[in-house]
């Protein structure tokens, strides 16, 4: 084994290998970065050419190749051996490439459902349906390999029986997420769906994302959490793009998939997909290994809105330089580059604007900036996003920007921003003007009570234990939904930025609670929330 483990470390460079992490730097003789295993802002992860090593003297962590794998993708060492074995071209003897452990049969099982998904989209009907419906979409067949794109057939159990064949037992199958248990034994995760594989860091399947091609409810289905594939952690595209992240020094950030796929055909190759709605502190710390460079463009809808909204307030927590592109007359990258062509989008990529200009074009909407309302209420939006930066500096750069643009006075809006950080300090100075958190404006505090109560309860399902309450916010949702224009994806993300914890979604339900108690006197409104008095 010893002799597998030194032929490997002799063809792999270790400054190459870990540049696909982290972004390094010539420093002497050494390389030097951000470390990706603590949060730092001046470099201390050392790697030397030389003694094909690394260090961090800020965490005290160290070694070789095989110990940075480990580290990196929470890997036991014989994972890692196979792993740099395989990208070193390296067969390794009987005893070094043993490895029985549960994560490398989950990798195994993955690789085997990718090809499976592969084949399928060529050489079945319904597959050869889902390649014409790629093709419409624009996307090339160089680009349907390059990301590996797979369809999974409309049958309950033909991956199943396809795996069961392999070896594997069906607790492994199972686990790997592919697969859903039943009394039966189990039956296909993924049907009538394309398919994208989702890769690790190192270009291990993972998990995958699975799209509808027959119009059903659920329009995206992910794999489920596994000892691999973590929605928090898993970045769509990261793999294909990280090189190219680096040669830029920034990465585009796409809400969806295809928009990733469309944007790496049209030559932008420092693109990655994160579902607007579910992006993390995790997915940001995860890119800043490789630049601290952002631009974001999300979809042109009211909930893509509400997501870079999000999206900037969490970049600007974690000290990143922030871009955006704004579509619009397309709700996606995608569309445009099959409607506009590819220069199109390049040359919005090429000229991205500044995340403040963004912000103040969606804040002054619809506005007559010169009403002292209007001024209120544009001051309340920018403060949602722009409270979470980090640097002094930049914060007093877009006060005065504000002030500016405003006609009021610097030291009247100091005095507004500190009353307003006094007033919602919850959670790391959390957003939270009530009155404008929702998408449209309510007639009446009954209606918006509604709204915020089905919005806890699309976020946080787990608090409506009680059997009756949850009857009755159903009912809330059949009768009231509709005709407020808000979607459940908008009134999630909603919850999430109002009430980031779950005990301040808790302490609002209960507020809501009380409202209704206060106002059931009024018959019409005990009617149509059909709760009784106490």
């Amino acid at each position: 084994m010893s002799d597998d483990i030194q032929t490997i470390k002799d063809r792999i460079d270790i400054v190459d290998f870990i540049s696909n992490y982290v972004k390094l730097n010539k420093a002497g003789a050494n390389h030097k970065g951000l470390c990706p295993f603590h949060n730092e802002k001046s470099p201390s992860f050392m790697t030397s050419v030389d003694k094909q090593i690394w260090h961090c003297f800020g965490c005290g962590k160290g070694g070789d190749i095989f110990k940075f794998l480990q580290e990196i993708e929470s890997l036991e060492f014989v994972e890692a051996l196979n792993i740099l074995a395989d990208k070193a071209g390296v067969s390794l003897s009987k005893a070094s490439k043993a490895d029985t452990s549960h994560k490398s049969k989950i990798l195994a099982i993955n690789e085997l459902a990718k090809k499976y998904f592969e084949k399928a989209l060529f050489k079945t009907q319904g597959g050869k349906k889902a390649l014409k419906y790629l093709k419409d979409r624009g996307i090339n067949e160089k680009s349907i390999k390059n990301f590996n794109l797979g369809y999974a057939p409309n049958n309950w159990e033909g991956l199943t029986k396809f795996l069961n064949k392999t070896g594997f037992s069906k607790k492994d199958i199972i686990d790997a997420g592919v697969v859903v248990s039943s009394p039966k034994g189990g039956y296909d995760r993924f049907r009538a769906r394309i398919i994208f594989p989702i890769f690790s860091v190192a270009g291990k399947v993972i998990g995958f994302t699975g799209r509808t091609v027959i119009n059903e409810d659920a329009k995206y289905i992910n794999t489920p959490q596994t000892i691999l594939y973590d929605k928090s952690n898993v970045i769509f595209g990261l793999h294909q793009a990280k090189a190219d992240i680096i040669k830029e020094d920034s990465v585009v950030i796409v809400e969806g998939n295809m928009d990733a796929v469309m944007s790496n055909q049209a030559e932008i190759l420092n693109v990655v997909a994160v579902s607007g709605t579910s992006l993390t502190e995790g997915h940001l710390k995860i890119l800043r290994r490789y630049t601290k460079n952002l631009i974001f463009c999300f979809d042109s809808d009211n909930a893509g809105i509400l997501a870079s909204k999000r999206a900037i307030g969490l970049s600007y927590k974690l000290a990143f330089n922030i871009k955006t592109v704004a579509l619009k007359d397309n709700k996606d990258p995608a569309e445009l580059i099959k409607e506009k062509g590819e220069k199109a989008w390049q040359k919005l990529i090429s000229k991205p604007e500044g995340a403040f200009e963004f912000l103040w074009e969606i804040a002054i909407k619809n506005k007559n900036i010169k009403g002292i309302e209007a001024k209120k209420e544009i001051i309340i939006e920018l403060f949602e996003v722009l409270q979470y930066i980090v640097s002094k500096v930049e914060e007093t750069h877009w006060k005065q920007e504000i002030s500016k643009k405003l006609s009021i006075r610097e030291n009247d809006l100091e005095e507004e921003w500190e009353r307003m950080i006094k007033g919602s300090k919850v959670s790391n100075k959390t957003v939270i003007d009530k009155t404008q958190a929702l998408p449209v404006k309510t007639s009446d505090r009954l209606t918006f009570d509604k709204q915020h109560l089905v919005a806890i309860y699309f976020q946080y399902s787990k608090l409506f234990s009680d059997k009756d309450i949850k009857s009755k916010v159903d009912n809330i949702i059949k009768k009231d939904l509709k005709s407020w224009h808000i979607s459940k994806k908008e009134l999630k993300l909603k919850a999430e930025m109002m009430w980031p914890e779950k005990y301040l979604a808790n302490k609002e339900l209960n507020r809501i609670i009380n409202d209704f108690k206060h106002i059931e006197r009024k018959q019409e409104i005990v009617s149509s929330l059909e709760l009784e008095n106490d």
